[in-house]
């Protein structure tokens, strides 16, 4: 599966030669994919979105950040399939975003992190942590790579800059530009230097600046001036830093100490000299935030550094700085207030104590040409991390916050009921703002017949609908899914009309949920927490598709333990419910359980159809399937069979009477295969399914993130 700079897409795929039978009528599948319409108002994108940065150049600023939008899952995989990709947005210098969208700069395998960029005044350098092969090809680590972007926005490094030797511990690493090329120091025991040049060519071997130690160094910040870079890091209880030229010849004594009892928190250069800014503790136990001049011998051109911030029992944020052509300009915060002030060129401070920013967030900032402060932060809300800028112009009045990390939204969990002459697909949409649960109608050869989806429900991303799900009694389509602790259901026409002003809700409990008919009557099944939250028991509830009355306002039992996963058919004039369950939160051990419901509800017998298995292994994602004829039933799920390193898709026959024939491997090859999808078409069940075969192609990193293909398989 390729990833797109768009978030995931649902597709129709529908399998060449696939003959789907419904009540007696056979649809041919359609040959091309095609995306399904509409659903594209951007808003924030789902995911979160982390450690943001931002650099100015030219009158336009970069920001960048580390974003997640594209992970196929919610299950919280890091890296299952793609997991952290580098988007950017550009800025004017009044911080209007430059685009509707952000573009993405990389969107490697595996997990890209952490960003950092510099301005090198033709070009940015965007540096960040990335997931590679080691050496030897024998396991993975962490490494440094960068890609030049332009003042356009256009990536100049189709394939990134890997910086080699480099696993930076603790993202102890750092960057600046010389004013033509970019110097990166990292630590790697020792604190190393490399040079990455204009045109983009990486020179190593790196350069030993300070060596090893006992103790670690963090904290690590470069700002080159005049042919001189002075590089800061915390060296114990200090500011430690060292001098250097272009040549990374180490200038002077070598490592001293810069500031004393204080970790700087930022450092700057207006191209003649530095300044820094750093917290420190004072007499009477107070905190506030001082700054300091430094000449291009590292020396404090002001004394022991000026207060800049009122004094606080309170404690002061980490300043941020920048120079806007005239004046340093620095920002704090002193519980929950932010600040910012101005120093002149000759260190004097002309803003003493701080300007108040009210509702500022203090984030990342770059110092625009204009004057003004351009912010960045990264804020968490709905179960979602989202980047955000605020500009606060040259006179220090803040402007509006504007969302940077924002998309189309996310489609994912689609099912699909065929009907009488065509299909009902839903599925769930998820941006930041809030999770839908849409209904899209076709035609019988897979045409959309309307331009946008049926908005069933809404609410907010950590409490809002769940996976939906979808079957046709011969007259209508249900649609059920859960809000909360309720499970509901709407009825609709082929043609998506809905036939209910409003959700029905069926019973209490929680899904994901799934619905079958018998004749006109569907049953719905869904999950309900026990006597603690260590046992989960599956329920079912009859709703009659004529009307939208529930049949059984008591919910039924229908099987307990730790339920995970459920699947419901319907076979013959009744239908057959299949789910795995575990003895309890905490334990790996599986078994999947079959029981019958007669159509006037009554619930069978539970009884054992496949296990024990462990949920340990593979990429965790295990889920069960169930179709039928009128006599047999077929059910799938994941289960580890051919190594413990990876799941199978495991099948049993489950007969009329109870009855249950031996596992059948499905899938006796190499690589995860899980999500099963299984059907009845009148002839033979057609399983459709996510398949990595290529999980283990030697030396690279399909391991962490194979590309997930759709298969289908049929079996008699």
């Amino acid at each position: 599966m390729q990833k797109r700079s768009s978030v995931l897409k649902l597709s129709l795929l529908l399998f060449l030669g696939l003959m789907i039978m419904v009540s007696g009528t056979a649809f041919a599948a359609v040959t091309p994919t095609q995306f399904v319409p509409g659903d594209t108002a951007v808003n924030r994108a789902t995911g979160n979105q982390e450690t943001p940065t931002i650099s100015h150049g030219n009158g336009v600023s970069l920001a960048v950040w580390s974003d997640h939008r594209s992970t196929p899952t919610t299950l919280g995989f890091q890296e299952f399939e793609t997991a952290g990709d580098i988007y950017g947005m550009l800025l004017d210098a009044s911080g209007n975003p430059l685009s509707s969208q952000p573009f993405p700069i990389t969107q490697g395998k595996a997990n890209q992190t952490t960003p950092r960029l510099s301005w090198n005044g033709s070009n940015w350098l965007v540096l960040f942590q990335t997931t590679v092969l080691s050496g030897t090809g024998g396991y993975y680590e962490t490494a440094l790579a960068a890609v030049r972007v332009s003042p356009t926005g256009q990536v100049l490094d189709p394939e990134p800059i890997r910086l080699y030797n480099t696993a930076p511990v603790g993202a102890a690493w750092t960057i600046a530009s010389d004013g033509t090329d970019w110097i990166i120091v990292h630590q790697d025991g020792d604190l190393v230097g490399v040079r990455i040049t204009a045109d983009g060519q990486l020179q190593q071997p790196g350069t030993i600046l300070v060596p090893q130690t006992y103790y670690m160094r963090f904290n690590l910040d470069l700002a080159c001036a005049s042919g001189v870079c002075l590089l800061t890091f915390n060296e114990q209880d200090n500011t430690g830093a060292i001098r250097f030229d272009s040549g990374f010849n180490v200038l002077g004594s070598g490592l001293f100490t810069l500031v004393n009892g204080a970790y700087v928190d930022a450092f700057a250069t207006n191209g003649t000299g530095f300044y820094a800014v750093w917290s420190r503790q004072q007499a009477d136990f107070s905190t506030a935030l001082f700054g300091s001049r430094i000449d291009l011998n590292g020396n404090l051109l002001d004394g022991t550094g000026d207060i800049l911030s009122a004094s606080t029992f309170q404690g002061v944020s980490a300043g941020v700085l920048g120079w806007d052509g005239t004046n340093w300009r620095a920002a704090w915060s002193i519980a929950f207030t932010a600040y910012a002030a101005r120093m002149s060129a000759a260190g004097q401070v002309l803003d003493p104590g701080g300007v108040t920013l009210p509702g500022v967030t203090l984030g990342e900032t770059a110092v625009t040409n204009n004057g003004s402060l351009q912010m960045v932060y990264s804020e968490y809300a709905q179960n979602n991390l989202t980047i955000y800028t605020t500009n606060i112009s040259p006179s220090f009045v803040p402007g509006a916050q504007i969302p940077l990390s924002v998309g189309a939204p996310a489609q994912l969990f689609a099912d699909t009921a065929v009907g009488s002459n065509g299909y009902m697909m839903t599925y769930r949409s998820d941006t930041a703002a809030g999770v839908r649960v849409l209904a899209q109608p076709l035609s019988a050869n897979g045409t959309p017949l309307t331009s946008e989806p049926i908005q069933l429900v809404s609410g907010p991303t950590l409490n809002g609908p769940t996976t939906p799900s979808v079957a046709w009694n011969g007259s209508n389509y249900v649609i059920t899914w859960s809000v909360l602790n309720t499970i509901y259901a709407q009825r609709l026409q082929q043609n998506g009309t809905l036939l209910d002003a409003s959700p029905i809700a069926v019973m209490p409990g929680f899904g994901p949920a799934d619905v079958s008919a018998v004749g006109s009557t569907y049953l719905i099944v869904g999950r309900h927490l026990g006597s603690t939250p260590q046992v989960i028991n599956v329920f079912v509830a009859r709703l009659d598709g004529n009307t939208g009355a529930v049949l059984d306002p008591a919910p039924r039992y229908a099987g307990g333990f730790y339920v995970r996963s459920v699947a419901l058919t319907t076979v013959g004039n009744r239908w057959f419910l299949a789910f795995h369950s575990t003895w309890s939160h905490d334990d790996p051990i599986g078994q999947t359980a079959g029981v019958f419901i007669e159509a006037d509800g009554t619930v069978g017998t539970s009884f054992f159809v496949y296990g024990y298995y462990s949920l340990a292994g593979g990429n965790g994602i295990f889920q069960v399937a169930a179709a039928a004829n009128d006599t047999t039933v077929f059910v799938v799920q994941s289960a580890e069979l051919t190594s413990g390193v990876e799941t199978d898709l495991v099948g049993v026959l489950v007969n009329s009477d109870g009855t249950t024939g031996p596992p059948i491997n499905l899938t006796p090859w190499q690589g995860n295969q899980y999500r099963p999808h299984l059907a009845w078409d009148g002839t033979q069940f057609v399983l459709t399914y996510s398949e990595q075969r290529n999980r283990f192609a030697p030396l690279t990193l399909d391991m962490l993130d194979a590309r997930g293909d759709l298969y289908g398989m049929r079996i008699s």
